[in-house]
């Protein structure tokens, strides 16, 4: 019996034998068997297979079984690519799904001078990593981690002197920046997976602060929700907590995690656990026994 002549249901199941590479050619082949493999009987099964690990971030408000099939198709071959790349790192060169290069949006800074940012926090001298400031490219990068469904992607800038941008990444357009009063930002972070309602993500700054006689860490929770054309666009609720900082945190050697509603805050000999919802705070000092020579 002729292969196109066989019930659908053991055509696809024949076609469940097939690799990626295979469906590939056949797709080509002629038209009716580009018609079978262009089903969502063969990518959907493929696509819920896949190791939890290996599959794509889906956004909770996108049904999976409404995706169209070259949705599913291009969800599945990226997650298979991705995991033969690092499971077999070097045996196969495998090329980008998309390539692109943007322009960082330039905007000229208004905000306070290293020199300012260091006598407001009550020091005699620049701090070393705001001496150079001024003419250092430095720029740390953290990407928004939006799953499939949105039509946005974004990632969070720090430019020198330490301040944030939001920036979308197929325009390059500035979406959201820090407010000048918070800089220096000596730490961030992005939390996209504890998220609820309408908001889109979380970001959490760091900075430090001269507040009377103390020495103090500014902490703010930055929502961020959809806007009217499915861009993100500030919450005007920020949550902020300060306390009382140490001398290596306050002069900005600091990395900080924010995860549902707890925020990690370290200076590699202290770290801070902070409920930012129930604003409590425990210290742990951290103490070594280990002698480097």
């Amino acid at each position: 019996m002729p292969f196109m002549n066989l019930p659908e249901d053991v055509r696809v199941y024949c076609f469940s034998f097939c690799d990626i590479e295979d469906l590939t050619r056949l797709e080509i082949v002629c038209k009716p068997l580009r018609n079978i493999v262009l089903s969502r009987r063969v990518w959907m099964p493929r696509l819920l297979a896949l190791e939890p690990q290996s599959i794509p971030r889906i956004s909770p408000y996108v049904d999976v079984h409404r995706l169209s099939v070259s949705e599913l198709k291009y969800l599945t071959i990226s997650a298979l690519r991705s995991r033969e790349a690092w499971i077999q790192p070097g045996a196969e060169i495998v090329s980008p799904t998309r390539y692109q290069e943007i322009d960082l949006p330039h905007k000229r800074y208004t905000g306070p001078t290293p020199r300012l940012i260091s006598q407001n926090l009550g020091l005699d001298e620049p701090l070393p990593w705001l001496a150079g400031a001024s003419i250092s490219p430095m720029i740390d990068l953290i990407p928004v981690p939006l799953p499939i469904g949105n039509r946005h992607e974004y990632v969070v800038l720090r430019r020198q002197p330490f301040y944030l941008q939001i920036v979308e990444i197929s325009s390059g357009k500035c979406v959201w920046e820090c407010a000048m009063s918070d800089v220096p930002v000596i730490a961030f972070d992005v939390d996209a997976d504890y998220v609820e309602g309408a908001k889109v993500f979380r970001l959490l700054t760091v900075s430090s602060a001269r507040i009377g006689p103390l020495n103090m860490c500014v902490v703010k929770v930055h929502n961020f929700t959809h806007g009217l054309f499915g861009e993100v666009q500030a919450d005007a609720s920020v949550v902020t907590r300060n306390f009382r900082a140490s001398f290596r945190l306050y002069r900005g050697r600091a990395v900080a995690y924010l995860e549902g509603d707890f925020i990690v805050i370290s200076d590699y000999e202290m770290i801070w656990l902070i409920n930012w919802r129930l604003d409590r705070c425990i210290k742990f000092n951290v103490v070594s026994d280990i002698t480097l020579v």
